[in-house]
């Protein structure tokens, strides 16, 4: 007889650390030919009159591209509007701002007479292709005050920011105190195992031991269990199964270390997540969730176990889905007597 226990661990990835990104994508007027495309500007740290925080502004050029020597960044606390008269945001100075990495693109500094509340980065013009440009600074002090501000930010292709704005944009950011984080949608990640689970209601959940009975070389022994699975990350979750094969003592029932099909008189132990028919054993996926099963796993008869493998994997937010492990187990003639047993847990990791 051998007995298959299953515990369940949920582990997410998250890390909140009270941090807003506010980036609001409005369309300029003023004297630039066209729209700057894909701008942002994101804070390190949103609390009011925080110091030496990180800005990173960012932006794309697209298209055929074209020279790129400099561009201003203006912060405000009325309007993003170009071209409108800007109020300096109390408290706020960027005037000792270093810049610390920039990224699709290479030779920025900051020109010399930066004010609390401008900054023109300069560079030797030059011809730039399509890019998604990010420059990072560092050493900014926050506005005093909590409430919503904007840059303004305009490309030139002169190196002193004089002629006419190649681009320009307005972008905004929010200060706020970390407590008004708490309002926010809560990240979560959803993980319940059992070996039956009704409808999609952990709460339902029916069971942890699945029985197998006497084993046979004449005879494939079988077993399912189900597990739900749910998580608004926005860059998915993974699902593992961690244990060894059923053991005896020092006996051992081997794991199929390499897919392959179930097979009597043969000793092992696999599982898929598929509808089976040789053997006659699990079901397919149901549920309008993302989740997407590991290749391994797929194939409808074939079976594999390896400690610590991925099962189901999803690369965004996903709403509830239903996954029903087959299990398999076969001898042969020589398999030594005793009572077999494994532990299996379930292993949820989202990335938020």
């Amino acid at each position: 007889m051998a007995i298959t226990k299953i515990n369940t661990i949920a582990v997410a990835s998250l890390s909140i650390i009270g941090v807003l990104f506010a980036v609001i994508i409005i369309q300029a007027t003023g004297y630039a030919q066209t729209s700057l495309p894909s701008r942002s500007l994101q804070i390190a740290d949103p609390r009011p009159a925080q110091t030496n925080v990180n800005y990173t502004v960012g932006f794309s050029v697209t298209g055929a591209g074209y020279v790129l020597g400099s561009f201003t960044l203006l912060f405000c606390d009325n309007t993003p509007l170009i071209g409108q008269p800007c109020d300096p945001p109390v408290g706020f100075d960027a005037s000792t701002a270093i810049i610390t990495n920039q990224t699709g693109i290479s030779g920025f500094t900051i020109a010399p007479g930066a004010t609390a509340n401008s900054l023109l980065l300069t560079r030797v013009p030059t011809f730039v292709n399509a890019a998604d440009i990010r420059i990072e600074l560092s050493g900014i002090t926050n506005p005093t005050n909590k409430g919503t501000y904007f840059g303004r930010i305009q490309t030139y292709s002169s190196d002193d920011a004089t002629g006419v704005a190649v681009n320009e944009g307005g972008v905004t950011f929010a200060i706020t105190p970390p407590i008004d984080i708490a309002t926010y949608v809560p990240p979560y990640l959803y993980l319940c195992v059992a070996v039956t689970l009704p409808g999609y209601l952990c709460s339902g959940a029916v069971g942890n031991f699945v029985d197998f009975g006497e084993l046979s070389a004449n005879q494939t022994r079988t077993g399912t269990s189900q597990f739900l699975v749910a998580t608004n990350a926005g860059a998915g979750f993974v699902v593992y199964v961690i244990g060894i094969p059923p053991t005896s003592g020092n006996n051992v029932i081997p794991a199929m270390t390499t897919r392959g099909p179930s097979q009597t008189g043969v000793s092992q132990f696999g599982i898929n997540l598929r509808d089976n028919s040789n053997p006659d054993v699990g079901n397919d996926p149901v549920g309008a969730g993302s989740g997407t099963i590991a290749p391994d796993y797929n194939i409808p008869n074939q079976f594999k176990f390896f400690y610590g493998q991925a099962l189901v994997s999803s690369n965004t937010t996903t709403a509830d889905k239903k996954f029903t492990t087959s299990y398999i187990i076969n001898v042969n003639r020589n398999q030594k007597p005793g009572v077999y047993n494994t532990t299996l847990l379930y292993i949820a990791l989202a990335t938020f």
